[in-house]
């Protein structure tokens, strides 16, 4: 029984061995799971604070071309609005009369303004009346165009014809 005890202590000492490994790869295995995660924690922390960096670079990029576009957008405002008033002062002057032609009072401008005015509306008048009376002529002008569609329409059906009878011939030219 000795030997028996032997073993059995013997196989409970392998076993509990076993059990004993088994255990330690299975904390071995935590402790490497845990790592692997605090690396990879510590990875994608260190990759957000990248994103983030490169973020306020862009932020700021960003702003400072939007800064200077708006700037330039400013300057030529302010050379369009110079160049508008200059226009509209000159315009001012010429309409008061003072550079337009200094011989002439605005009392006389007036009258010649009015003059030239019903001139125009004379020629308009003129110009109108003529072309009322040719709309006349102009509605004539598509029924025209609808006898010259079915002159076409004919004129294969005038070739077929044209056929028949230059094969009767040759028949009846052959009978001759």
């Amino acid at each position: 029984m000795t030997d028996r005890k032997k073993a059995t202590e013997k196989t409970e000492e392998i076993t509990r061995k076993i059990w004993l490994a088994g255990l330690g790869a299975y904390g071995q295995g935590l402790d490497n799971l845990h790592q692997g995660y605090e690396k990879m924690n510590d990875q994608a922390r260190e990759f957000f604070e990248e994103l983030v960096s490169r973020g306020e670079k862009v932020e700021q990029e960003t702003k400072s071309g939007v800064k200077s576009t708006r700037e330039k957008i400013r300057e030529q405002a302010d050379k369009n609005k110079e160049m508008l008033s200059e226009q509209f002062s000159e315009l001012r002057e010429k309409m008061s009369g003072n550079m337009a032609m200094p011989s002439f009072d605005k009392d006389e401008l007036l009258e010649e303004l009015q003059s030239r005015v019903s001139k125009l509306s004379e020629t308009l008048s003129k110009l109108v009346k003529p072309s009322a009376g040719k709309k006349a002529p102009a509605k004539k002008a598509p029924a025209k165009k609808a006898p010259a569609k079915r002159t076409p329409a004919k004129k294969p059906a005038a070739k077929t014809t044209a056929r028949k009878p230059s094969t009767r011939k040759s028949t009846t030219g052959t009978d001759s």
